[in-house]
């Protein structure tokens, strides 16, 4: 009941925005800033952001502490890469902005991420600490090369009086393709935890495993099935990181069809 009652407001919020937005004389956000294709694009890349980079950040502290068994001191460390990737990144792109289209480094980006989403579908209960902090490194890399390049792109395809507006917009979409991304992929996870665990079963000779006393049966039972509970639940996470590398391919369809985009101070208009 509570998540229909805030569908229901929700919607009826949206309602209200939309009619204000398109009969105000001076609504709250400008709907003509949408009429440019550059805030457009810019708009939907920092959706994709959004969508790839938030998962990624809710599920590994809990699959490196409640899966793997890391305690938090270690959990925060191997955390740490994934800060020291988005700087390196911001900088990276700074200095390579109006030098470099804008494309090839939004798609560098999003390259980075899918090649990390993949090799971490991959990843078994003996997952290497060298492997998450490559990864980790890499989303952090990746998303500092998309966020500027998105934003530069987005607020040079806006006029200088709706700089603010912009702004705002660019700010939702990136936190609703955020919650969105994280429901989507935990969704997933989910299913894919339920599905390995009907596939394991089957191939579990119970009755091999079981001792002599029914203290020992019980033991081993118990033992059996956290085993499969847990290579279940590394399943349900590489099928999550799985379709973000999928999902990271489509930022790169869009950046390859897409025409030039241009980056700087001075609005085109």
């Amino acid at each position: 009941p509570e998540i229909i009652i805030e569908a229901v407001i929700a919607c009826f919020a949206l309602y209200l925005f939309l009619t204000h937005s398109l009969t105000s004389s001076r609504p709250f956000l400008d709907p003509r800033i949408l009429l440019s294709r550059q805030f457009r694009m810019g708009m939907i890349l920092i959706g994709f952001y959004g969508l790839l980079q938030t998962p990624v950040l809710v599920m590994m502290p809990v699959f490196l502490e409640d899966l793997i068994g890391y305690p938090v001191d270690l959990v925060g460390l191997l955390q740490t890469p994934r800060g020291v990737g988005v700087v390196v990144g911001v900088i990276l792109a700074g200095r390579l902005s109006g030098r470099v289209d804008p494309r090839l480094l939004m798609g560098f980006g999003f390259s980075l991420l899918a090649i990390s989403n993949f090799e971490m579908s991959h990843w078994s209960l003996d997952v290497t600490e060298w492997k998450i902090i490559w990864t980790g490194f890499f989303q952090g890399l990746g998303g500092g090369m998309i966020m500027l390049p998105t934003q530069e792109i987005a607020f040079y395809g806006s006029q200088t009086d709706q700089r603010m507006e912009a702004s705002s917009i660019m700010n939702l979409v990136r936190s609703m393709c955020s919650s969105l991304g994280v429901s989507i992929s935990l969704v997933i996870y989910f299913l894919n935890t339920g599905i390995s665990r009907s596939e394991l079963v089957p191939n579990v000779d119970w009755y091999s495993k079981l001792g002599k006393t029914q203290a020992d049966q019980a033991l081993n039972l118990a033992q059996i099935e956290r085993e499969i509970e847990r290579q279940a639940t590394m399943l349900g996470y590489d099928g999550a990181f799985l379709f973000l590398a999928a999902l990271s391919v489509l930022p790169l369809l869009l950046l390859v069809t897409v025409g030039k985009l241009k980056i700087g101070d001075q609005n085109p208009g």
